[in-house]
């Protein structure tokens, strides 16, 4: 009996996450010892000394699942499976979302065209962040910085903690400038601010 829990135990592979009760849209870390790859939201985790980051979609309900790999002792493939509990997003019952009048029409088929295309390079954005290179703790991590009047990075730059990366500017269909942050894990949007909870 002894060794049958022994066995067990080497076997058994705990996950768990911070926070304990994430809500949607939120960020999270993966803890699972031994994990080397896994999927959550249909994104696949990059685990390093058994962490990762993964991201709650905002069309989470009262959970979503976690599954992972590990390689056990013997060579076989182990996988296990969690249910992380999720909390619904707050929003205020008396939110009313206006736009100038000038957005409210429907956009001519020239424009059409544009948002489409933009729709695809974000979604191609979004299939993309996984394949960066493996430099960051933060594997398939994107941020967006949008409406900026002059980037002034470029593609392949290396950015340091407190460089300034652009301008704030007025670009697209808006009413004044500002920054548009968006923060994503794969194709999955999270709030950006949890990126400033990360230790």
């Amino acid at each position: 009996m002894t060794l049958l829990l022994v066995f067990a135990a080497l076997v058994a592979q705990d996950i768990t996450w911070q926070p304990a009760t994430p809500r949607q849209g939120s960020l999270i870390v993966l803890s699972a010892p031994g994990a080397i790859t896994g999927e959550l939201a249909g994104e696949p985790l990059h685990f390093r000394g058994g962490k990762a980051l993964a991201a709650v979609p905002l069309s989470a309900t009262d959970s979503t699942t976690v599954r992972t790999l590990s390689i056990r002792w013997d060579g076989a493939v182990v996988g296990d499976t969690a249910y992380v509990p999720v909390a619904l997003r707050k929003t205020p019952s008396n939110e009313q979302v206006r736009a100038a009048e000038r957005f409210t029409p429907p956009p001519d088929s020239a424009l059409q065209v544009r948002i489409d295309h933009e729709r695809e390079l974000s979604r191609e954005a979004g299939r993309r962040a996984h394949d960066v290179p493996r430099l960051w703790k933060a594997d398939g991590l994107m941020t967006v910085y949008y409406h900026l009047s002059r980037a002034l990075v470029a593609v392949g730059d290396t950015v340091e903690r407190g460089q300034i990366i652009g301008r704030v500017g007025a670009t697209g269909r808006v009413t004044g400038p500002h920054l548009h942050w968006q923060a994503q894990y794969g194709a999955v949007p999270f709030d950006p601010t949890d990126l400033l909870k990360l230790p």
